[in-house]
């Protein structure tokens, strides 16, 4: 995901209105930075903790520390939270470390420079990244596609919502439609979805907005009209009356070219010479993503999850954060998923190639680690 930080300044309803700049790449968030650190130091207790147990009971296993790359307070990033809160890494011998970069691009160069262990990036990224020479590998996976198309409240419509995709593409024409950054996966899939609904890529104008923290002010102040959300803004612009949900890619609306890569969407990517040399690492990593997932969807975890999300995941100044942290959670809950998709991969590079991103197709076989648990698993 190609995306700018969120930033702590002149916040609107608990989201940033900081315009992007040449600076921001190179800035963190405080309040990121504040969770961040806070988790870190919950990880690093219950790390201490974890090589006590195995101590107790014979020979043990060293904590392996993992920076694990971090957008903020989104919902994205909650398995990370719930991890080092519930000590489910710290029982797989792992210190995670939240550490926010602020784009997929530099998660990307961060993971390969080895300045981070685990990016957390969507696999069109990868596979771009690979087609240039970068020698990376999935992990795990973590979500669905989290995108959502919301237009703004302001827009009148010419076409009903009920009507559905692809005929409210056509309310979109002229709009402008607030991006991550040009050229990023968000305007990307803007321009396929509007192409296969028969409609010109270019016939709205992308403004790049940022993140959900600077993109949420500029539609409330109507500098854009759509953007491609998710979590928390797209609940929260709706529980405000700012905008409607016109597409939720995640559940399956819209062309089948993007719907398939819902199952290799958002994933934990290495480089493989630290995947290589750090496989029992890499091993636990799996089985604890895994255990997070697990941890999340079961229902008798809810109340918990609830209380980990609300410290979490900033949801701004609605009246009824818990209701609210609730409500989302139930509607999201099942997108998160530790499986990866062959099958999905396979379809972020036959949508790569025949838009011309890559050159040639790579070896989706080569870039998903041996290690990485597949569907059923």
């Amino acid at each position: 995901m190609s995306t700018e930080g969120m930033m702590s300044e002149a916040r609107y309803d608990g989201i940033s209105s900081r315009r992007p700049g040449k600076v921001r790449k190179y800035r963190v968030l405080t309040g990121v930075l504040a969770v961040g650190m806070a988790l870190a130091a919950c990880g690093t207790t219950a790390a201490k903790s974890a090589t006590a147990k195995t101590s107790s009971g014979g020979a043990s296993q060293p904590v392996t520390t993992l920076h694990v790359q971090t957008y903020g307070p989104a919902l994205i990033d909650l398995p990370l939270a719930v991890g080092i809160t519930t000590g489910i890494y710290a029982a797989h011998h792992l210190n995670v470390i939240p550490t926010p970069v602020n784009t997929g691009p530099l998660g990307i160069t961060a993971v390969s420079a080895g300045s981070i262990q685990l990016a957390w990036d969507p696999t069109d990224l990868v596979e771009e990244a690979v087609s240039k020479g970068s020698t990376l590998q999935i992990v795990a996976a973590g979500m669905k596609n989290i995108y959502q198309l919301v237009i703004a409240k302001s827009v009148k419509l010419k076409v009903p919502l009920s009507a559905g995709y692809p005929a409210v593409m056509k309310d979109l024409v002229g709009l402008k439609v607030g991006v991550t950054n040009l050229g990023a996966d968000t305007q990307l899939e803007v321009e396929a979805l509007l192409q296969d609904a028969g409609l010109s890529p270019n016939s709205v104008t992308y403004d790049p907005v940022g993140l959900i923290g600077t993109a949420y002010p500029a539609m409330q102040a109507n500098q854009i009209q759509a953007y491609l959300a998710w979590e928390p803004m797209v609940s929260l612009c709706q529980v405000q009356n700012v905008c409607s949900v016109v597409l939720d890619l995640g559940a399956g609306q819209g062309p089948s070219q993007i719907t398939s890569f819902n199952g290799a969407f958002e994933c934990y990517v290495g480089d493989t010479s630290y995947i290589d040399s750090h496989k029992q690492a890499m091993n636990d990593f799996v089985a604890a993503d895994k255990a997070v997932i697990q941890w999340m969807q079961d229902p008798k975890n809810f109340p918990k999850l609830v209380n980990i999300t609300l410290n979490a995941v900033s949801v701004g100044s609605v009246s009824n954060k818990k209701q609210f942290v609730t409500t989302m959670l139930k509607k999201n809950l099942n997108d998160f998923s530790y499986t990866v998709n062959p099958a999905s991969v396979k379809a972020f590079d036959h949508y790569l190639v025949s838009t011309k991103l890559i050159s040639a197709p790579v070896n989706t076989k080569s870039i998903i680690y041996s290690g990485a648990p597949k569907p059923g698993s």
